[in-house]
């Protein structure tokens, strides 16, 4: 009789234990939610006045919230604090403007201090249907690579979905150099892996 008791009491226990999982499981998912489309709106908004840089940087100063817009392949758009120029050689296209927050990583070093104006430059770049990819950019002295391209492309567990995609070099020289000042001591944003 005591084991039929101590057998319905667990179950009793673990049932309110599911259920006030399941509750406190839905609504804090409510909660974020509700919360993540208030942030929206003031991004949208402040955007509108501000800039999305600005917008972007003020919401995450004030709330902890990164807020972005990403193209169709997931990378970040209008990225007007963080690129690089470089004038091509032999090629229709004349300039090559490329956004350089993927080219932070563990491995490669610090982009400000690596790519100069007037530096000489080899681009590997990965073509995703019109569009070519870069995802390694070398001078004589250093380079910077994105890693999460360059492992899917040759790295020692290289995606096979990707095997099929034509990869290229470009040589040009940096005619213009952007990068964002850190000093307000918000988080560099374009570290995140998920980009």
């Amino acid at each position: 009789m005591v084991c039929a008791d101590s057998f319905d009491i667990l179950n009793d226990v673990l049932f309110i234990g599911i259920t006030q999982n399941y509750f406190f499981e839905k609504y804090y998912i409510n909660k974020k939610s509700d919360a993540l489309k208030v942030y929206m709106n003031e991004y949208s908004e402040m955007a509108e006045k501000k800039g999305v840089e600005a917008a972007a940087g003020e919401l995450y100063k004030n709330n902890h919230i990164w807020i972005t817009k990403l193209d169709e392949y997931g990378r970040i758009c209008d990225v007007e604090n963080y690129y690089i120029e470089v004038k091509l050689k032999n090629e229709s296209q004349d300039n090559l403007r490329i956004p350089m927050y993927s080219f932070e990583g563990q491995f490669s070093s610090d982009v400000s201090s690596s790519l100069k104006v007037g530096d000489e430059v080899i681009i590997d770049t990965v073509n995703i249907a019109d569009e070519r990819i870069p995802y390694l950019i070398q001078t004589n002295a250093t380079g910077v690579v994105n890693l999460n391209i360059a492992n899917k492309l040759h790295g020692p567990h290289a995606d096979n979905a990707y095997s099929h995609l034509v990869t290229g070099l470009s040589r040009g020289t940096i005619t213009k150099t952007v990068f964002t000042e850190r000093a307000e001591g918000i988080s560099f944003p374009y570290r995140e892996r998920f980009f």
